[in-house]
């Protein structure tokens, strides 16, 4: 629906018999974001989100998000909140996840049922990455997950002491 937004609030949007192809920055909702609220978004059964390139660092896809920037914008952190992503999400390389590709925000009370696959490393129910001050809270995923390095809720934690 949007390639990229900051300082923006989204709320109640639901995407139906949809297909969003992209190279990278991949999302349902938005494919990129800074100092941005997701709120109340579904994605139906019907939708597939699709990453189709990879840049040198991987692909970013995610149900509704691809890649959030919160950690970039320091004081403008992102929310994912009461999100439901039931679509199929792929991605060519790394970093694919049912909610979002690559998070360093904060996700809560969000519901993945639909399949994630990746092409490599970084395939999450929820996340594909998790990196710094992500946090996921109240949150879970059903759908199945393929990819080398999976997980029902994230793919990979990373954060800095």
């Amino acid at each position: 629906m949007f390639g990229y937004t900051l300082g923006a609030n989204i709320k109640n949007l639901k995407l139906t018999n949809s297909s969003i192809i992209g190279g990278v920055l991949v999302g349902g909702i938005v494919g990129s974001c800074g100092g941005t609220t997701i709120e109340n978004c579904m994605i139906d059964s019907t939708t597939t989100i699709k990453g189709v390139r990879k840049n040198q660092y991987g692909t970013y896809v995610g149900g509704i998000v691809g890649n959030d920037e919160a950690s970039k914008i320091i004081d403008r952190k992102v929310s994912i909140i009461k999100c439901i992503n039931k679509g199929t999400v792929y991605g060519v390389d790394q970093y694919v996840g049912g909610i979002i590709g690559v998070l360093t925000a904060n996700i809560e009370e969000c519901i993945n049922v639909g399949n994630v696959s990746g092409g490599a490393a970084d395939v999450g129910g929820i996340a594909g990455y998790i990196f710094g001050t992500g946090n996921i809270k109240n949150s879970y995923s059903i759908g199945d997950v393929s990819g080398s390095v999976t997980g029902t809720l994230f793919g990979t934690f990373l954060r800095y002491l």
